[in-house]
């Protein structure tokens, strides 16, 4: 598998526009893109059920247990191939995706052989949710204005999986999830109430509730 070049994080801070502050930027964990993404735990199973089902026609069909077994064992060099397809993959996106966010926008650079830079400006960003899970990582998916679309191709694998007709954004397999949450919402907050203080202004008569970043809890993504 041919592996484009590691993305720095300064490269990404370097082309940030002149003003914006950078509050909080990480990468997807390698185990989580694994076990979520590329789904390695239930390839390993399917490749375990077949082997057992190799087996047990074995010896339905009259073979000894011994001859059974070289029967379900020639998937084992099979099913090792794959998961360790599997796993570079995931490693590889691992090593090569950055997430970086300002007090803006969100930049997200994945990729292995031809990395992409998405920009998220804070203006499409209408939510936001976390997704906790047990290894200690969390996803934090985005939900952006019906009038702005990205492409899925192009989110993936950092995009909300079954999510084909409004294709979001998900930062994927976070460590520090709460320092995440925390600059994020605070940074939607901000952006929100300064976008909506101009409207308050030239309509005073006009009663709306100011749009915050709060960042709700969810149990999957």
């Amino acid at each position: 598998m041919t592996r484009g070049p590691e993305v720095r994080v300064d490269e990404l801070v370097a082309r940030l526009p002149k003003g914006e502050t950078v509050l909080w930027q990480g990468r997807p964990d390698r185990a989580a893109l694994a076990r979520r993404v590329f789904r390695v735990r239930e390839a390993g199973f399917y490749f375990g059920a077949l082997a057992l089902w190799r087996f047990a026609s074995s010896l339905y069909d009259g073979s000894s247990a011994l001859d059974a077994a070289g029967h379900a064992l020639w998937i084992l060099p099979l099913a090792a191939a794959c998961l360790a397809i599997l796993a570079a993959t995931a490693a590889g996106y691992a090593k090569t995706t950055r997430y970086l966010l300002s007090d803006k926008r969100l930049v997200m650079r994945t990729g292995i052989a031809m990395p992409i830079t998405v920009n998220v400006p804070l203006a499409y960003v209408v939510g936001a949710a976390v997704a906790r899970h047990p290894d200690g990582t969390a996803d934090v998916p985005l939900e952006i204005d019906p009038e702005h679309r990205i492409a899925w191709l192009v989110l993936w694998p950092s995009s909300r999986p079954w999510r084909f007709a409004r294709p979001a954004p998900m930062l994927r397999g976070i460590r520090d999830a709460d320092a995440l949450v925390s600059h994020l919402s605070a940074a939607l907050e901000a952006h929100h109430r300064t976008a909506a203080a101009p409207e308050r202004t030239s309509a005073p008569t006009e009663r709306s509730e100011p749009a915050t970043g709060h960042v709700p809890a969810t149990a999957a993504a």
